[in-house]
């Protein structure tokens, strides 16, 4: 059976990506330690908890206002020219 999504939810879906995505800056910031910790100059490690720190914070509200822009463009265009299709198919569980 093809269904059509015609409007993504502007707050939801985007509070549910950045929570999502905290998950990834956390090991992205981790890695970003590690690699001021080896790699940078004195100056650099010295503002690595910092920078971290920020991208902890920073990234997760980026990523809400992307989403949140994006969904608010999606609704536009599907509501003029058609949402995404997809087929569902039923099945029984074991």
């Amino acid at each position: 059976m093809k269904k059509q999504i015609t409007k993504i939810s502007i707050h939801q879906t985007s509070k549910v990506i950045a929570l999502t995505y905290i998950g990834l800056a956390v090991l992205f910031a981790i890695i970003m330690f590690i690699a001021i910790g080896l790699f940078g100059d004195r100056g650099e490690r010295e503002y690595a908890p910092l920078i971290a720190g920020l991208y902890l914070i920073f990234m997760p509200v980026v990523m809400y206002l992307v989403v949140a822009l994006f969904a608010v463009i999606y609704n536009y265009v599907a509501q003029r020219f058609g949402g995404i299709e997809f087929v569902l198919k039923e099945f029984e569980e074991e």
